[in-house]
């Protein structure tokens, strides 16, 4: 039910479990051999390892499969279109070659999350790329939502009551 028009909503997160090797590498660099026992990678090896936002219960609510009462229903409270959970190159692979070109649609991501202080540190100390970054990690978006124009505001409203940071970051395109 993808069409031109259609709103990208991100989920924000950190690394979400994915490229952790990567970050170990990165945590060597900086830190040498020992980094586990360096008392001064502490701090990063925390920001590292925050455990992934659940997105679970508001898309399961939007989606209509449980109510204010907790009651299992069947009717979407705001009709997504996509849900894709992001990792490493999930923007080109699971968005852009799975779901989108598929279609002879694409996408247009004109306001992302900024990746989490210790991505961006973790980035550095591997010296790389904008586009390496982007293939290992997925830059601090740790899942994407596919609503109308018209719902937007409803569904962010929405992620704020289920305590997720969720922004417009982009919108379908032919």
């Amino acid at each position: 039910t993808l069409k031109p028009g259609q709103a990208i909503i991100a989920l924000r997160d950190d690394f979400r479990s994915n490229g952790i090797s990567s970050v170990r590498k990165a945590l060597k660099i900086h830190y040498g051999d020992n980094w586990f026992n360096n008392p001064d990678a502490l701090d990063d090896i925390i920001s590292a390892s925050t455990p992934s936002v659940q997105y679970d219960r508001l898309l399961n609510y939007a989606h209509g499969w449980i109510t204010d009462n907790n009651e299992v229903s069947i009717n979407p409270l705001i009709p997504m279109h996509l849900i894709v959970h992001l990792s490493g190159g999930a923007f080109e692979s699971k968005l852009g070659s799975d779901m989108l070109r598929p279609q002879g649609l694409s996408a247009e991501l004109f306001d992302l999350f900024t990746p989490p202080e210790i991505m961006l540190k973790c980035a550095g100390w591997r010296g790389l790329s904008d586009e390496e970054c982007y293939s290992t990690w997925n830059g601090g978006q740790g899942a994407i939502v596919v609503v109308d124009q018209e719902d937007t505001k409803k569904f962010l409203d929405l992620a704020t009551k289920f305590g997720i940071e969720a922004k417009v970051a982009g919108r379908i395109t032919e």
